[in-house]
């Protein structure tokens, strides 16, 4: 095993709940205990929280959310010299004046039964469960990329496919129908605004602030701009939930502000400066305030930050409870599918029927199929 596969693996098997011995890493990974001791120092050095404990190693409380970040920037290292100062994080962010009013605490939606339930009690205010701006299409994109994992790719979830998703076996009749449809039972029950294909972000996102709505399947950005619209709103976030009950709730990190400079640039020294410059703790914690993004420095604080407050409540709320994984077609769609994604949402809403779904599903495959060769003859 090389080094890279051996660190990778011990960033997997390392959780935040039950400590892993050196030993047990170590034969695990069929090398010495003091091998794995430098590995641990390394994954440190990368920005990877591991707490050492007397039965072993272990995750720090915010770790799953570094673990993904150390992945997704692995590739970089020869390449660019990279400042990531914020990351945004996806999941389901809710009314907290309506969800009152229907009688459910956000703290109890902890699988999708559980939220179609609140659903149907939020319809019965003569409100709108889930509001999707669908005029532009990353929120159409954004609604798919957090059904899709929950009944895919996250812990405990009811189609475990991930590996597929990635190596391009994935049997899109069987696993990607159950997803499409999942949509399309959404519409048949009242849960999607009408005005899908008009409403615009901004319309989403002021329906959200003034309690038009439950739901919005977004990230913390969406919070700071709910509340620029709808001033002093009421307004949390809560994990995607589970597709089953043995399942864990997920976010999803990423997309936040990184800036990179290119190895070979001719103006290196003026860019690193700049990069120097937006790194300062202060000039950080402004781009965090900014867009409702975590610090990905360690220096920067903005827990006074009323959408980060709400992403730690949720963390601190459904603690033992928690997957957290790069934005999903990031991680298991190829290169291009975010548009495919938007535009097979689209086709299920405007015809949430059976031919709606197998169309809706069709659309993804020929892509996914189409991208993924593409990218593997690179």
């Amino acid at each position: 095993m090389k080094a890279e596969e051996r660190r990778k693996l011990i960033r997997q098997t390392l959780t935040s709940q039950q400590p892993t011995s050196a030993t047990t890493l170590a034969e695990m990974c069929s090398v010495s205990r003091q091998v794995i001791v430098g590995d641990i120092a390394l994954l440190r050095a990368a920005g990877l929280e591991i707490v050492a404990t007397p039965r072993g190693y272990k995750l720090g409380e915010h770790s799953g959310l570094l673990r993904t970040v150390v992945e997704c920037l692995a590739w970089l290292v020869a390449m660019v010299l990279a400042a990531m100062i914020s990351q945004v994080v996806s999941g389901v962010i809710y009314n907290a004046d309506t969800l009152k009013e229907a009688g459910v605490n956000p703290e109890d939606i902890r699988t999708l039964e559980d939220f179609e339930a609140t659903c149907e009690k939020i319809k019965a205010l003569g409100k709108t469960p889930i509001h999707i701006g669908g005029k532009d299409s990353g929120n159409a994109a954004g609604f798919l990329g957090s059904i899709a994992p929950a009944m895919l790719t996250d812990e405990g979830c009811i189609y475990p496919n991930g590996d597929e998703l990635k190596n391009g076996t994935f049997d899109w009749e069987q696993y990607g129908t159950p997803v499409m449809q999942k949509i399309a039972d959404y519409v048949n029950n009242g849960y999607i605004n009408v005005d899908f294909t008009t409403a615009d972000t901004k319309t989403m996102q002021t329906a959200l602030g003034a309690g038009d709505c439950g739901f919005v399947f977004r990230n913390t950005p969406n919070i700071v701009n709910a509340r620029n619209y709808v001033e002093g709103c009421n307004v949390g976030i809560i994990p995607i939930p589970s597709s089953t009950e043995e399942g864990k709730s997920s976010f999803r990190i990423g997309e936040g502000t990184c800036l990179g400079i290119w190895k070979d640039t001719e103006n290196y020294d003026a860019a690193a400066a700049f990069l120097e410059y937006l790194a300062r703790p202060e000039v950080a914690k402004a781009i965090c305030l900014i867009n409702g993004s975590v610090p990905a420095l360690v220096d920067v604080n903005v827990d006074d930050d009323y959408a980060v407050t709400a992403f730690h409540t949720a963390q601190q709320q459904f603690d033992g409870d928690l997957y957290y994984d790069n934005i999903f077609d990031r991680e298991y769609f190829p290169s291009g599918m975010w548009g495919v994604m938007a535009d097979s949402v689209t086709e299920v809403v405007m015809d949430p029927t059976e031919a709606g779904v197998a169309s809706s599903v069709k659309i993804l495959e020929e892509n996914y199929l189409e991208k993924y060769a593409e990218a593997k003859a690179q």
